[in-house]
This record gives C-alpha cells, structure tokens and sequence, in this order.
C-alpha cells in the first residue's frame, strides 16, 4: 500500500511542488478569465468618477469660449453676445485635446435636443452635427427634468460612458445639453490589450519559475539526502557504541546544523564517558569509606547507649529524691499554714477575753459600788433602829444582816476585781505572745512554700531531662539504624557502580575494544571488598547492645521518670 512517509525526501519535494504549481497554475487561468470582466468593471466605475469632473471642467470651457449661453434672435443657442454656436469647434475640440473625451454641445429643438457642435464623427469623417438625442434616449427624462445624467447611452450605434448636464438660461429654463462620453469599444479594445499582455508575461514568469522550482528543488533535495544520510550513518555508529566516529558539517543550513549538533553531541558524549568512568571509580572509593564511616557509627552508637543508661539511672535516683523532698515540702507547708490559721484564731481568741475581762471588771465595780451604798443604808438603818429603841430592835437585826452581806458582797467583788485584773494582765501577754508568733509561723509557710515550689521546678526540670533522655534513646537507635543502612547502601552502591562500569564497557573510546585488564582487577577488589563489608556488619550487629524503649513512668508529682536500668541491658 503506497504511503507518503515512505517515499525518499526528493520524491516528497517533487511531489510537494507539484500540489502547489498546479492549483497556483489553475487559479491563475481562473484570474486571468475573470481579469478582464473585473478590469473592465473598475474600470467603467474609474470612468464615471472621471466623467463627474470632466463635466465641471467642460462647464469652465464653455463659459471660457462662450461665457453665458442663452437662445438669441432667430431662436438659436447662441453665446453671451448673441453669436450661434454653428460651426464653432474649437471648444469641442479642444476638450478632446485636453481631456481625451468625445464632447457636444445640444441646442433644444422643440420636445426634442439637436447637436450643434461636436468632436464626434461618422464613419464618413464628417462631425455628427444635427443629429438629434431622441426621446427614447436614457438620458432624456433626466435632462428635460434639468438633472444631471451619468450612464451608458449609444451615440451613432456606438456604445459610450457618457454625462449630460442641463444648459439654462436666466429664467432656469433648459434650452442645451453639455455632453461628454467615452466610448467604451475603446475602453474594452485598451483593456483586452492590456491583459493580453499581462497574460503572456504571466505565463512566461510562470514557466521559468516553475523551471527553476524545480532545479532548486532537485538541488535542494539532495543536499537534505546527502547530510541526512550521514547523520543516518553516524546515528547506527552511534547505536553500535562506536564514538570513533567523525562527523563532519559541510553547510550551515539546518542539515549542517543537525551534523555539527551530532557531532557535539558524540564529543559531549565521550566526555561523559570519561566521567562517568572515573565517577565509578570514585564512587568504589566512596563506598569503602562510607562502610568505614558506617562501623565507627555503630561503635558511638554503642558507647552513646552506654552513657545514657547510666545518666537515666542517676535520673530515676534524683527523681526519687525530688519527689520525697517535694512530698515533704507539701505536708509541712500544710502544718505551717493550719499553725498560722491557728495562731491567728487563738489571738482573736485572747482579744475577745480580754475585751471580756475588762466588761466584768467594769461590772464588778458596779456591784462593789452597790455593796458600798448597801452598807451606808444599813448604818443608816441601824442609827434609826437605836432610836426607836425597843421597837427598832427587829429592824436593828436585820439592818445588821444587811450590813455583813454588804460587807462580804464588797469583800468578793474586790478579790473577783483582783482575779481579773491579773487574768487580764496575762490574757494580753498571751494575746502579745500570740502577736509575735504569727508573723513566724507565717515567714516559715512562705519559706516552706518556697522549698515546694523550688522542689516542684526541680521535678520540671527532672521531666525535661528524662524527655531529652526518651530522644537521646530515639537518637541512638535511629543512628544505629542508619549505619546498618549506610552500611547495606556501601554494598549495594558499590555493585551498581561494578554494573555501571560494565556497561560504559559497551562504548568504543579512541580506536580501543572493550575495557582492559585493569577494569577486571578493579572488579576481583570490588567483590573482595564487598564480602568483607558483609563481614564486618555481621560482627557489629552481633556486639551491638539491644536498645530497648523502656516505658517511661509517671511520678507522683505529675512528672516523668524514665526507667533506663533494665538488668537485661547491664
């Protein structure tokens, strides 16, 4: 089955010229058909633009030869002097000169219009005067309405593009007709001429660009095949590992550009050959000290374990110790606060007694008074007794009665008033001691409180350091991991670079085969230093200790603890 893609570069080309030439070939045939009615078209519009000034200038010439026309004496058009305008050329005349159009000079003649000078002429050479326009003329109804007329009218027989402009007089009565045509036999003759002629130079443009098209063609295919097909060489050399190849570039064009491009890409391609070949060597050499990094690694890790377990056994030691010491701190804070509420209450306490001494002290005196006027009215009793005599005798008795109650009543009211002077005495000792105290009791809560509060940073600072001791361990087992995984990369970086240097094996460099000799004893030390990687990462993973996440405690203060001194990592 035929198909484009396949065809050689040169047959796409001839073939590519050939869907071009043939329509351009087909539409020009077209265009050159439709040329002349175009032509002849823009033309005839050309024309009556023309047609609509020449009218003006024909007006200007007519009033330069005959100023005003106007109908004189015998009912002729005659001009401004009264002249006819019979025989009269020279106007007509010299309008053809300078405009190139026919021109006629029309006198009314009843309903009718008749030439009175003109540059036309018959077929015999004679000038068409007195002939008539005729009322079927196109140009009649317009003219005898006084408008101007533009279009096509036949003169003698002859088609012409023509103008009629009304000639009036000074009553704006119509008495002539200005004419001016162009015949359009001549317009059509000029222009069959023209493209004629332009059909020919066409055709023969054609024809030597069709020539040349396709030598250029022929030329230009085969410079594209000839570069193509050794860029097509180089590309099978290039597949085959061969970069001994030489690519040379003989143009600039874009053929000359894909071989230059070629060629840089081969020379490029060396280059990184080359490197990629002292790469794998280097990344051999790297492999071997990474699998030296990665056991130094594993043996800090060791060490680093080591060291932690013994700081997270000192921190659940100064945990223990911060908690009682913090345990403590609270319960005495406690007693020393209920001692100050105490202290405080019983001051109250002893101001109220106080306050309650000095009221008895205060009533004691009342009823001492009282016994004191008690007393009084019983020795007045007892001297009104003595005289009444006999019959004060009862009254005697009972003054006397009245007299030793009175008497005692004073007696205990000033002994209660002596106990109460010394309780009060010692109820503000008391009350002062108990003044003197409080602010004690309370210096030594602040201070326990202090001891608490510090206790309680402490413990913070306890949970800090067992939270940095819980990443330490995180650390150390991610370190641990990452050696056992420098050290599995080592081996395997190391054998991708052996795969790497066997297969820039497959390159041609400089004329040589396949790599030398030296390239296998690089691979005999590649495999022995591998086995021994393996070796001396079974040794470390065996002499590793286990790292155990222990579970990490709460304390009794709301910290952390981390319980690091399992027996089974001693």
């Amino acid at each position: 089955m035929f198909k484009f893609k396949n065809l050689r570069i040169k047959s796409k080309i001839f073939i590519l010229l050939a869907m071009i030439f043939l329509p351009v070939s087909a539409m020009l045939v077209w265009d050159i058909s439709l040329m002349k009615t175009v032509a002849f078209e823009v033309t005839e519009q050309l024309l009556t633009k023309k047609l609509k000034g020449d009218i003006k200038s024909v007006n200007n010439y007519a009033r330069e030869f005959f100023g005003e026309m106007k109908i004189g004496q015998k009912g002729k058009l005659s001009d401004y002097k009264g002249t006819p305008l019979e025989n009269r050329f020279e106007m007509v005349d010299k309008v053809y000169k300078d405009l190139g159009v026919a021109a006629t000079v029309f006198a009314k003649d009843g309903n009718d219009f008749i030439r009175v000078i003109t540059n036309i002429k018959k077929d015999n050479g004679e000038r068409a005067v007195g002939t008539h326009l005729g009322t079927e003329s196109a140009a009649y109804n317009s003219v005898k309405k006084g408008i101007l007329y533009i279009g096509e009218a036949n003169i003698l027989g002859k088609p012409y593009l023509t103008g009629y402009d009304p000639i009036f007089d000074d009553k704006n009565n119509v008495i002539g007709i200005l004419f001016i045509g162009i015949s359009k036999t001549e317009i059509q003759s000029f222009i069959n001429t023209s493209i004629d002629s332009s059909i020919y130079k066409s055709l023969l443009i054609m024809s030597i660009i069709i020539v040349l098209g396709v030598f250029i063609s022929f030329f230009v295919a085969r410079s594209i095949s000839v570069s193509l097909n050794q860029a097509v060489a180089v590309s099978n050399a290039l597949a085959g590992g061969d970069l001994t190849v030489t690519v040379e570039a003989t143009s600039t064009d874009e053929t000359g550009k894909l071989l230059m491009g070629m060629h840089n890409m081969v020379e490029k391609l060396k280059t990184v050959i080359i490197d990629v070949n002292a790469a794998a060597d280097t990344v051999t050499t790297g492999s071997q000290d990474l699998s030296s990094s990665s056991e130094g690694m594993s043996q800090g890790a060791t060490q680093q374990a080591t060291a932690a377990e013994e700081v997270s056994s000192s921190m659940e030691e100064m945990g223990a110790s911060i908690k009682q010491t913090a345990d403590n701190a609270v319960e005495t804070e406690k007693i020393a606060q209920k001692s100050a509420k105490d202290a405080i209450e019983g001051g109250e306490a002893v101001v109220q007694t106080v306050k309650a001494m000095k009221q008895i002290v205060e009533k004691i005196s009342i009823v001492t008074e009282i016994a004191r006027q008690t007393e009084l009215l019983a020795l007045n009793a007892a001297i009104e007794a003595a005289r009444a005599g006999e019959h004060g005798k009862g009254f005697a008795v009972v003054a006397s009665e009245v007299k030793r109650l009175a008497e005692r009543s004073a007696s205990s009211a000033r002994e209660i008033s002596d106990l109460s002077t010394n309780s009060m005495d010692v109820a503000e000792k008391a009350g002062n001691m108990l003044t003197k105290l409080v602010p004690g009791i309370q210096r030594t809560a602040e201070l326990v409180q202090e001891i608490a509060a510090t206790c309680k940073e402490q413990n913070n600072g306890a949970e800090q350091i067992n939270r940095a001791l819980q990443q330490l361990d995180q650390v150390i087992q991610q370190n641990a991991a990452a050696s056992e995984e420098m050290s599995s990369t080592s081996e395997g970086l190391a054998a991708q670079a052996e795969q790497l240097q066997s297969a820039i094996s497959f390159f041609k460099l400089d004329g040589s085969g396949s790599r030398d000799s030296s390239d296998q004893t690089m691979t005999s030390g590649k495999s022995s230093f591998l086995k021994t990687a393996k070796t001396t990462r079974a040794k470390t993973i065996r002499n590793q200790p286990s790292l155990k996440k222990d579970p990490v405690k709460q304390n009794g203060s709301g910290g952390f603890v981390l319980e690091m001194s399992n027996k089974d990592d001693i």
